[in-house]
């Protein structure tokens, strides 16, 4: 009882001191007194300012002295007014009218359309100087971030999903991630910038860094597009007359004696990924005064969205009268499963200076987070933080920093351990975790069900796996020993394989990981292995088509990989191997009982093809990752490698010894990819592979070359684009080399999104063309074209291809092929 009264009083402490460092402080509301939310405020003539919260409060921070302090919001008249700060908090509530558009005003050239479009044009023409600076400058950042539930279900798939850890109240509503941050910003001309956290404090989490960065908020209108899932085209590119509708509502004189026209956005196209809302602009300058605009998710592909809103407001900055962003707000609403989710992420920006003699250092590091900034006192945000907090926001600090302590004790992990590690009868079947959460060990037994399958070589198989995870560190992820064990038990043939490795991963700067494996297991020929068990499970069982060939693998293997730097990553393996051919043990299957099975040996390119010849090898190979120019978050954790403009190019060497007739062989492989944007006409990836072997003895079959073919009609989508889908698995097993390329171009719904009743299906385009050269044959090619992003809501992870084969540059057979993508893909 004392301690709820300690935190109580202490709660009220806390709120009281909220607004005890303010210096001038208010609200601004409207004149129905409605709060005017994310308001700005700055001292005129400075990029010195803040901004009111959602509730429409602001705080400024002001030295000693006279003040002309400016009240700006969207499709307000500024508001300014002189204050006289003499040291001690003063109060100015605001109240802005709503400015009065009038037409008329001006005259256009053009009479036989809306005058809008003589000022978007205008706008356009000035796009390409606002586009980039034309200084380099300096800058701070303020962010804030936050996500809450609206409405959650009281269960998900049939699971109790309770009050979320305490983040949900009685209305099943509640702050989920609530995080600030403060940055310092170098931008040297013409496009290289660079991110310095300083400050970042995250609800609930010392051990946290906030991911609402500003870099990551950066919507440049002065760009044809911003990078979206589906990049999204700016009302004032360079072709934004051909989607959008404009609209003038009228014109209005600001407090500088400037007209403001404010225009209406409208989608020509309904499924366009184009804005809507208005777009205001400054005559004479013909730039963005400010901007309110919104878009549905279905826009832009993600339909896990239901809407994502941007406001802008923009300013003139230096001796040029450039304009950019002063202040933005990106708020949207999601749902997914029945949760409803609401975000609001605000930047402010201040203390805008231009050096053109500014250079920045370590390029590549975009954004680096100081060490220690995670750790400020209480006291210094309150000091620091230029938006005041909600009553709600508050809360949800003092709530979750107030037990983040008690939640971080040896007695509450054990107690909520003792009641997660209770086991039931089901876990055998749906998995189970074993936890000693205070000394960071973690016992998995994975679902057994997910690894249940069919092959006639094993008949039915199951695998059990288990998994011992060790963290080292409490504040360090990275920094932890996993150890793994793999049991299968084929029930036709008999025999249990087992294989165990063990796993390290320290230092997080060079990302060294080390790994040591061995054990007897079922290998496939093909050394892409893209035949999933559960489609070749079906397709055995219905039509006893099986597509795995296997043979038996006893091995030895140590593995080592680090990051030479930010553009190579390195990898070094090392494997003893002992291998044996295999056969079929079953015949079973639910249908088509009378026939056989082709032996594992035959394809349907061969029979008795796939054999091993040499039972004992010996193989070492270096792999190379390489993209160029790659830039980088460097934390007090580690590094996140973000990639770069630049092709990935993947260069590896392999070399071969068979112990018994001591022959070696080399290998050479390389793959090149390179996603290439073209905006609004979607984006393409091209894929170049290529092999080499070299050896003047026979080599075993295993150790040829092979195409990364496809089995069945049904398929996984490959991570990587270098995949045939009219080619079986074992079309090319080649001696000398072989060179494949692919060439995929996914239209985004451009010209779906025209055909009316099926632009609401959400559905997006793909052609894409592959072929082959190798050493014997030259004129294998494919050509597929089809659709994706086929599904119902968030849920889209169908795609449908018709795929024409030509063999010798003469038509061959077509195909029909689905494909599913196994991952959900959201946002930029």
């Amino acid at each position: 009882m004392r301690k709820r009264v300690f935190y109580f009083i202490f709660g009220l402490i806390l709120f009281h001191q909220q607004s005890s460092f303010a210096q001038l402080y208010g609200s601004i509301k409207d004149s129905n007194g409605q709060a005017l939310p994310y308001a700005s405020i700055y001292i005129q003539g400075s990029t010195i300012g803040t901004l009111a919260n959602e509730k429409g409060l602001y705080e400024l921070a002001l030295k000693t002295g006279t003040y002309k302090i400016v009240f700006q919001y969207t499709g307000y008249e500024k508001l300014e007014r002189e204050v006289h700060y003499n040291g001690t908090p003063l109060k100015l509530d605001i109240v802005l009218t709503e400015a009065i558009y009038k037409l008329g005003e001006i005259t256009f050239s053009s009479k036989k359309e809306d005058p809008a479009y003589d000022i978007i044009r205008r706008t356009i023409a000035n796009r390409k100087k606002y586009e980039q600076w034309a200084h380099s400058y300096t800058c701070e950042s303020y962010t804030k971030g936050s996500m809450r539930i609206l409405n959650a279900p009281n269960k998900i798939l049939g699971q109790n999903i309770g009050n979320m850890d305490g983040n949900l109240d009685s209305n099943r509503q509640g702050i989920v991630y609530l995080s600030e941050s403060i940055s310092e910003i170098s931008f040297e001309k013409p496009n290289t910038i660079k991110e310095l956290m300083i400050s970042s404090k995250v609800s609930g989490d010392d051990n946290g860094f906030s991911f609402n960065r500003a870099g990551a908020l950066n919507f440049n209108l002065y760009q044809n597009v911003t990078p979206f899932s589906k990049d999204i085209i700016s009302p004032i590119s360079d072709y934004a007359l051909n989607h959008y509708k404009y609209k003038l509502l009228g014109t209005y004189t600001n407090e500088n004696n400037q007209s403001v026209h404010k225009i209406r956005m409208i989608p020509k196209i309904r499924e366009d990924a184009v804005w809507s809302g208005d777009l205001y602009i400054l005559d004479q300058a013909f730039v963005i005064y400010s901007f309110d605009g919104y878009i549905r998710g279905g826009q832009i592909k993600q339909a896990l969205f239901d809407t994502i809103f941007l406001n802008q407001n923009h300013f003139s900055i230096g001796k040029d009268s450039f304009w950019r962003v002063q202040n933005q707000l990106f708020k949207f609403k999601a749902g997914l499963l029945g949760i409803k989710l609401e975000g609001n992420f605000s930047i402010f920006y201040k203390n805008i200076q231009i050096n053109d003699t500014l250079r920045i250092q370590k390029k590549n590091e975009t954004l680096e987070i100081l060490k220690g900034s995670n750790i400020k006192s209480q006291l210094y945000w309150d000091s620091i933080r230029p938006m005041p907090l909600t009553s709600d926001e508050q809360l949800d600090y003092f709530k979750k920093d107030s037990l983040k302590l008690i939640k971080a004790s040896k007695h509450y992990l054990d107690s909520t351990d003792q009641i997660s590690n209770k086991f039931k009868w089901l876990n055998l079947l749906m998995g189970y975790t074993y936890s000693k959460s205070y000394k960071q060990r973690f016992i998995t037994y994975k679902s057994p069900i997910n690894s249940l399958a069919f092959n006639p070589v094993q008949g039915t198989n199951l695998m059990i796996a288990l998994r011992l995870s060790q963290y080292l560190d409490k504040d360090l992820w990275y920094h932890k020993w996993t150890g793994d064990l793999d049991l299968s038990y084929g029930f036709a043939n008999k025999r249990l394989n087992a294989k165990a490795s063990i796993y390290y991963r320290f230092n997080p700067f060079k990302n060294i990981q080390l790994r040591w494996a061995g054990g007897s297991i079922l290998s496939e020929f093909n050394s892409y292995q893209n035949v999933s068990s559960l489609y070749n499970t079906f397709s055995s069982l219905l039509n006893k088509n099986n597509a795995l060939k296997l043979f038996q693998q006893d091995f030895i293997q140590f593995d080592a990989s680090r990051d030479i730097n930010y553009s190579i990553r390195s990898h070094f393996s090392l494997f003893y191997i002992n291998r044996s051919s295999v056969s079929n043990q079953s015949q079973y299957s639910w249908l088509k009982k009378d026939e056989i099975y082709l032996t594992n040996q035959t394809t349907e390119y061969g029979q008795e093809l796939l054999k091993i010849g040499h039972q004992r090898l010996l193989k070492t190979n270096i792999r190379f990752e390489i993209q160029p120019y790659s830039k980088v978050w460097k934390t007090p954790n580690g590094i996140t490698n973000l990639g770069s403009d630049w092709p990935k190019i993947n260069l590896k060497a392999t070399l071969g010894y068979y112990v018994t007739t001591k022959e070696h062989f080399l290998k050479y492989d390389m793959s090149i990819s390179q996603q290439i944007s073209w905006n609004r006409w979607g984006a393409s990836l091209l894929t170049l592979t290529g092999s080499l072997l070299d050896s003047k003895s026979p080599m075993d079959i295993v150790d040829q070359l092979y195409i990364n073919g496809n089995a069945f009609a049904v398929y996984s989508l490959p991570e990587l684009n270098n995949y045939f889908l009219g080619w079986g698995l074992y079309r090319i097993i080649e001696p000398k080399y072989l060179l494949t390329y692919h060439i995929e171009h996914d239209f985004k719904g451009i010209l779906l999104d025209r055909i009316p009743g099926i632009n609401r299906l959400g559905w997006v385009e793909h052609i894409r063309f592959s072929g082959l050269v190798s050493s014997h044959e030259s004129g294998l090619q494919e050509l597929s074209i089809g659709f994706g992003n086929i599904g119902y809501g968030a849920f889209r992870f169908f795609r449908l291809d018709w795929v024409q084969v030509f063999e010798n540059f003469k038509r061959g057979p077509s195909y029909l092929r689905f494909g599913i993508n196994q991952t959900l893909s959201v946002g930029r």
